[in-house]
């Protein structure tokens, strides 16, 4: 699970590199009263974030066991496990870019209350209940399946966030 998890957050720290791209030009043209670019910005940086992460998904999928056996000295359980883990956790990486994008827009405009709920989810939020119920009833599965669901709730808890934004947006 740790390589699994060191491997994914590759393709994390490149998303959070590109949103903290996104958070100057959100923040100028919220402050400046340019909703519309904001939407624009937002709407760029979301698709652009999912394509990426599509195909970052769709290579480590092809290339699990290569990647998993890189860091597992040949190990044939731990690749075993590992590569069943990383391809369920890169299933869905793609809709992580609502995530993150949809928490820079939350902080840049000042709803913090949201941006906080939304950074806490992933991790806190989600995944602690989870690893204890999913670990508990399903044993090795469960904790390989874990994190996937939690990024798929925080995606789902993502989206009014930033519907409710989005819309305020267009209002003004």
């Amino acid at each position: 699970m740790s390589i699994v998890q060191r491997v994914t957050f590759l393709a994390i720290a490149t998303l959070l590199g590109f949103g903290q791209g996104f958070q100057p030009v959100c923040g100028f043209n919220y402050g400046a009263g340019l909703f519309a670019r904001v939407r624009k910005a937002y709407m760029f940086c979301l698709k652009l974030s999912t394509i990426v992460l599509l195909c970052f998904a769709i290579l480590g999928c092809v290339f699990a066991p290569q990647i998993i056996s890189a860091f597992s000295e040949g190990e044939p359980e731990v690749l075993s496990i590992g590569v069943k883990a990383f391809r369920f956790q890169i299933l869905s990486l793609p809709f992580m870019g609502v995530v993150i994008i949809t928490n820079m827009l939350l902080q840049n405009i000042g709803a913090f209350i949201g941006a906080s709920i939304l950074a806490i989810a992933r991790q806190g939020l989600f995944f602690l209940p989870l690893i204890f119920l999913l670990s508990n009833t399903l044993g090795l599965l469960g904790a390989q399946i874990t994190q996937p669901i939690s990024d798929f709730c925080s995606f789902l808890l993502a989206i009014p966030f930033a519907w409710k934004v989005l819309n305020q947006l267009k209002e003004n």
